[in-house]
Order: C-alpha cells, then structure tokens, then sequence
C-alpha cells in the first residue's frame, strides 16, 4: 500500500515539475507567441539583388551584363508558363544568390522559394561557349550493338 502511494506521489511530482518548467505562451498585442531564444541567423547573408524590378544581375565591373531570366530577349530553358511566375505578390521570396559586385561566381545562380506553394527554383546562368548566339538544339539517334543495320528501328 505504502509502495502505491509513493509511487502515484512521484508520478505526481514529476509531472507537475514538467509542466512547470515547460514552454509557455506569452500574448504580445493579442498573439500567441510561444516563449524562445531570439532567433539568430548564422547563414550567409546574400548580396541585396532585388529580381522583381531589376533588368540585369549584379556583377562585377568589367563583366558582361547577365539578364533577368524572363528579361526580354533572353536565351531560356524554360517553358512561357512559368515565365511570369517570379513576383513577391505570388508569394516568392529570395532564397539565396551567389550574385555581386566584387566577384563573379561559378555557376552563377539564384534561388527563389514560394511560400505558399512550397516550390523552389534555381535559375543558372549558363554562359554561351559559341561565339554565334543559338537558340538551336542538335537532336541526334544512333543505333549501337554488333549489328545496327539489322535492327527493325
């Protein structure tokens, strides 16, 4: 019997220190907020690069202007359904680019998260190796094995 009151006595006490040193809310202007360390960030601050109102990416002086990834005239790897797809009002925020003024990054990106939807994109600048700018894609089938010719391809 004494064992049974001790043990319900310690079940007792121990719950009732958890709940005492448990999270707690404080209401600040009528909010909720449950009661933390400050929040610290401890990243890598990107370079300020605001996408939505800027023609061209930051790059340094002496590099060749990159722009926008649905900036006019722009060799894109990406379908016309997602080319307006980038406004903060739509809910995308910067994530992080390796942009700026004083170094020019390889690869050269972007990322930008939507928070209502849940998507992250990352856009590459890829630079052009050919000294004429093409939009071209070479497609090309080849047969291989002992014997390509007998193929019913």
């Amino acid at each position: 019997m004494k064992r049974t009151i001790l043990r319900y006595l310690q079940t007792f006490l121990f719950f009732s220190i958890l709940l005492l040193v448990s999270c707690r809310k404080e209401s600040i202007n009528g909010l909720n907020i449950i009661a933390a360390t400050p929040h610290v960030d401890n990243g890598v601050l990107p370079y300020p690069f605001n996408w939505e109102t800027a023609n061209f990416v930051p790059t340094p002086q002496g590099i060749a202007p990159i722009p926008v990834p649905w900036g006019s005239g722009v060799s894109r790897r990406f379908t016309d359904d997602i080319l307006t797809d980038y406004k903060t009002a739509d809910g995308w925020v910067m994530v992080y680019n390796v942009f700026n003024t004083s170094t020019f990054p390889t690869p050269a990106y972007f990322m930008l998260y939507n928070k209502y939807r849940g998507l992250l994109r990352i856009y590459f600048y890829l630079p052009s190796y050919s000294p004429v700018p093409s939009n071209y894609v070479t497609y090309s089938l080849g047969l291989g094995g002992t014997t390509p010719t007998q193929s019913s391809l």
